[in-house]
């Protein structure tokens, strides 16, 4: 069961999560059990996609990281991408019955972000694979908004802050593509920086000395690191380690997006991000 987890990346769940929880206060709406129906569909899409997407990197992993579930023969090829289409089906399955119009083709498109990256092979990933990827997180965070009946683009502050998610995954995502090949050090500091700066969408319009603080804390956790290894070449798992840190970061950015609208929820982020730590050290994603 162990290799069940790991391939369906369960310890970052708590990420999807955190999605709806903000995606919801950030749009007004509060937390109630209302909020199952969005969470329950994005969990069946996004681990349906982290399914297909080992089914489809089985052969790069199988000499790169060979401990991944499939390479180590723990679950057959097949059975992943029948799990896969499973949760992806289900999910959609589940936003026609429960979701309204808006948030049901949202689901839709995410679906089929999900398939045309995993499944559209090496030359889709390249061309369009981060930009998918950041679309991706962005429909997870305003999904909530979508399913509560709340006009997501009617309110500046945010579009803005789905606009700030997609950027700090688009960044995180090309510096991912560095993952198998390895960086020039100061190219994967570039691309740190620029996730430590996708909040300066969502700064707020008087000085907030507490979302300051909270962004200084959060792009001095991500960038000091990349800092000190920028003279150096990084290695295959030195990427892997700056992407691993920025997928545990990246709840903060729904986080400041709600300090940055007076909600206090968003000193909540860093749970989340431990919550992660905590969970891949028992079910590690890689």
């Amino acid at each position: 069961m162990m290799a069940w987890w790991q391939l369906l990346r369960v310890a970052l769940a708590p990420t999807i999560v955190w999605d709806v929880a903000a995606g919801a206060l950030l749009a007004g709406l509060g937390l109630s059990l209302s909020l199952w129906a969005p969470l329950a569909c994005l969990l069946l899409l996004y681990h349906g996609g982290m399914a297909l997407n080992d089914f489809a990197d089985r052969r790069t992993d199988a000499a790169t990281r060979p401990r991944r579930a499939i390479p180590s023969g723990r679950v057959p090829p097949t059975a992943a991408f029948a799990a896969g289409a499973a949760l992806i089906a289900a999910g959609l399955a589940l936003a026609f019955l429960v979701l309204p119009g808006l948030a049901r083709d949202a689901c839709l498109l995410l679906a089929l972000v999900v398939v045309v990256y995993d499944l559209g092979g090496a030359v889709v990933r390249r061309a369009v694979g981060p930009p998918l990827l950041a679309l991706a997180r962005g429909i997870s965070l305003a999904l909530p908004a979508l399913a509560g009946g709340v006009a997501v683009f009617d309110d500046k502050a945010r579009v803005l802050a789905y606009t700030a998610y997609m950027l700090y995954f688009l960044f995180l995502s090309r510096l991912a593509t560095r993952e198998e090949s390895g960086s020039p050090g100061m190219r994967a500091l570039a691309y740190v920086i620029a996730t430590a700066l996708a909040p300066v969408l969502i700064l707020p319009a008087g000085l907030d000395l507490v979302f300051l603080a909270a962004w200084a804390a959060f792009a001095g956790w991500l960038v000091w690191p990349a800092l000190l290894d920028r003279n150096i070449p990084w290695e295959p798992r030195r990427v892997q380690q700056a992407v691993r840190r920025g997928l545990a970061a990246a709840p903060m950015v729904p986080g400041l997006a709600l300090l940055a609208a007076g909600v206090w929820a968003g000193l909540a982020a860093p749970l989340v991000g431990l919550a992660v730590a905590r969970l891949a050290r028992t079910l590690p994603p890689e």
